[in-house]
C-alpha cells in the first residue's frame, strides 16, 4: 500500500534525508473545524462549544496526525500543497515505515480514511474514554466510532483531498507531554521521535524514524525546473545531485506532465535519474 505525501522540494529532502514523518497536532492543521464533531451524553452543565473546545485541547497535546493522500496527480492538491507544482509529491511504503501497524497507531493507515460529509454528525457519543489519560495509545477496534469523530470527521468541501490519516500518541515513554514550543527527543511505543522546529513559524513538529525504504516514489511538480533555477532554491547542481541520490537509493523519480487530451495529469519516468 503506497500512500503520498505533497510537499515542497526543500521539505522532501528533509524528509527523505532524515528518514523521518512529520505528526501534526490537531492546533496547528489548517480546517477549523478538526475535532468539533462531539456532542457529549451530558455536559454536567457547560456549553457544547466549552465541552467541544476542551477535548480540542486535550487532544491536540497528545495525538499527532500524519495527512496522506491516495491520489498523488490531483491538480488542486498540487496547488494547494505542493507549492503551486513548484513542489515534490512523496510515494509513502505503508508496510516498510510501519503505518499499518495496530499496535504502535491510535488509527493505523488501513483505518485512516477520512469520511466527508456535508452535515456534521450531531448524535451524542460517550467521552469517558478520551477522559481516560492510560486509553487509546494504540488502535482499539471497538473504539473506532470514537476514533471516526475525533480525528477522521470533515466537511464535505474538503473531499478532493482523498485524504488518509495516521494518528500516533505523541508522549513519551512515561506518558509525559511534550512542550509543543520545545525541541525535544524521545521514544515511545511508535518508536524514536525529534520535535523539530519549523521555520519562521515559532512551533515545532513531532516527527517519527522510519525506514529509509519507506520512501519508494517521487513526482516532480511540472514548474519544479523553472522554479529552482528562477528563485535560487538550491544550485542546479545541487538539485541534480539531490536527485540522483534518491534514484540511488531506489527511488523511482517522475516528472508530472499535463495531459493535453484531458484535464488530468499524467507521469513520465524521468530517465535521467532512473
Amino acid at each position: 500500500m503506497i500512500l503520498y505525501k505533497y510537499v515542497s522540494f526543500k521539505t522532501a529532502i528533509n524528509i527523505i534525508e532524515s528518514s523521518t514523518l512529520g505528526f501534526s497536532r490537531i492546533s496547528d492543521l489548517n480546517d477549523p473545524f478538526e475535532c468539533t464533531s462531539f456532542c457529549a451524553v451530558e455536559n454536567h452543565g457547560m456549553s457544547d462549544n466549552l465541552v467541544v473546545n476542551s477535548i480540542k485541547e486535550r487532544l491536540s497535546v497528545r495525538y499527532g496526525i500524519l495527512s496522506l493522500t491516495r491520489q498523488p496527480l490531483n491538480s488542486l492538491m498540487w496547488s494547494h500543497y505542493g507549492q503551486s507544482h513548484t513542489g515534490v509529491v512523496i510515494g509513502i511504503d505503508c508496510v516498510k515505515s510501519g503505518l499499518l501497524d495496530p499496535n504502535k497507531s491510535v488509527i493505523p493507515a488501513s483505518f485512516g480514511d477520512v469520511i466527508y460529509s456535508s452535515t456534521k454528525p450531531s448524535h451524542p457519543v460517550d467521552l469517558d474514554i478520551l477522559a481516560n489519560e492510560s486509553a487509546l495509545s494504540n488502535f482499539e477496534p471497538h473504539s473506532y466510532n470514537l476514533l471516526a469523530r475525533a480525528f477522521l470527521n470533515k466537511p464535505l468541501e474538503w473531499g478532493y483531498e482523498e485524504e488518509v490519516r495516521v494518528v500516533k500518541d505523541i508522549r513519551d515513554e512515561t506518558g509525559k507531554i511534550v512542550r509543543k514550543r520545545a525541541t525535544a527527543k524521545f521514544k515511545n511505543n511508535s518508536g524514536e521521535w525529534n520535535q523539530v522546529k519549523i521555520e519562521n513559524e515559532g512551533r515545532t513538529i513531532p516527527c517519527l524514524k522510519v525506514a529509509k525504504e519507506s520512501f519508494v516514489k517521487v513526482y516532480l511538480g511540472r514548474h519544479i525546473y523553472k522554479h529552482v533555477s528562477h528563485y535560487k532554491t538550491c544550485s542546479q547542481e545541487q538539485f541534480e545531485y539531490t536527485l540522483r541520490n534518491w534514484a540511488s537509493r531506489g527511488i523511482e523519480v517522475h516528472n508530472c506532465i499535463p495531459d493535453v487530451n484531458s484535464w488530468q495529469l499524467k507521469t513520465e519516468c524521468n530517465q535521467l535519474y532512473s
